[in-house]
């Protein structure tokens, strides 16, 4: 996220998102101990453009800054996210984002140009227990203040502090064609900034399945429902409300594992997000679409048990 704050004391704010407001889809899959999962995605998303935004979208106050050119952004991000696992259905994560943000036309918010910086660095603990065909996960992490923060004109790359994330999952094996999937997360800062300027907690909720059209086989659809939360940002005592929003998305893709040796095995993903429905602060905080694509490779050499 960039957020681009003004003083209070002229009665307007403004908090601009680069991203797509993706969502975690739902994984209960146990990583065998001694294993590696290392991934690469690159998405591109649109926020605030003039494309679509939706069956029904609400603006809940209007343009917060009518007399001001406020573009929204198209941004490019890389992540590059290790997985590695621990006895006992445990694994620990790590992944951090390279973005590259512009704005769709020039902008007259101090500091709103093309920038290319660090988002957050996220560590996260996870627990898988499988029984029959339901697999359950939960996970507890945290968001380090990597993300690129410049200091006077409040562009931030992302939370500014430390953050706590948890997160949910569960997925259950309907036949060998079918597997149904259920994901939740949340995100909140431990603290405020010494700034003063404290980004809204966030929330999520994926719900969906992957099909195969052969037995466990090696392509998987993609086909899941989004709900999308976040508060308002705060500056010091001062609510931003033209901040935040809640959403519905329609995200489909495909899984592709195109390679595979006893414990190796590489897996291409590409899948795209649209809203269906959202309510949002300011309209260049309303999401158009997002595409995202990676390359994952898991290596190993523990026996499957």
């Amino acid at each position: 996220m960039i957020a681009f704050v003004v003083s209070a004391a002229l009665a307007q704010s403004c908090s601009c998102s680069v991203g797509g407001g993706g969502g975690a889809l739902p994984s209960a899959s146990v990583v065998m101990p001694g294993m590696v999962v290392a991934s690469v995605e690159t998405s591109m998303g649109v926020v605030g453009g003039d494309g679509w935004r939706g069956f029904e979208w609400t603006d809940r106050l209007g343009n917060s800054m009518p007399t001001m050119a406020m573009p929204g952004h198209r941004s490019q991000t890389a992540t590059t996210t290790l997985l590695y696992g621990l006895p006992k259905g445990f694994a620990l994560s790590a992944g951090i984002p390279l973005i590259h943000a512009v704005p769709l036309f020039p902008s007259d918010m101090r500091g709103d140009v093309e920038r290319t910086f660090l988002g957050d660095t996220s560590v996260m603990g996870r627990w898988v227990q499988f029984r029959d065909q339901f697999g359950t996960a939960l996970a507890l992490g945290a968001t380090l203040p990597t993300g690129k923060v410049v200091p006077g004109n409040g562009v931030r790359g992302g939370r500014g502090v430390v953050g706590v994330t948890l997160g949910a999952h569960a997925a259950y094996e309907v036949s060998p064609y079918a597997t149904l999937g259920l994901a939740t997360t949340f995100v909140s800062d431990l603290r405020t900034p010494k700034d003063g300027y404290r980004v809204a907690d966030t929330a999520g909720a994926t719900l969906g399945a992957r099909f195969t059209p052969r037995e466990r086989g090696k392509i998987g659809l993609l086909a899941y429902g989004l709900f999308r939360w976040e508060g308002h940002d705060r500056s010091g005592t001062y609510v931003l409300d033209e901040t935040g929003y809640v959403a519905i998305d329609a995200l489909t893709g495909f899984q592709w594992r195109f390679w595979a040796h006893r414990m190796q095995s590489m897996t291409w993903t590409t899948r795209a997000q649209v809203p269906l429905w959202q309510v949002v602060g300011d309209p260049w905080i309303a999401q158009n679409y997002s595409v995202t694509t990676g390359l994952a490779l898991a290596f190993g050499t523990s026996p499957t048990p």
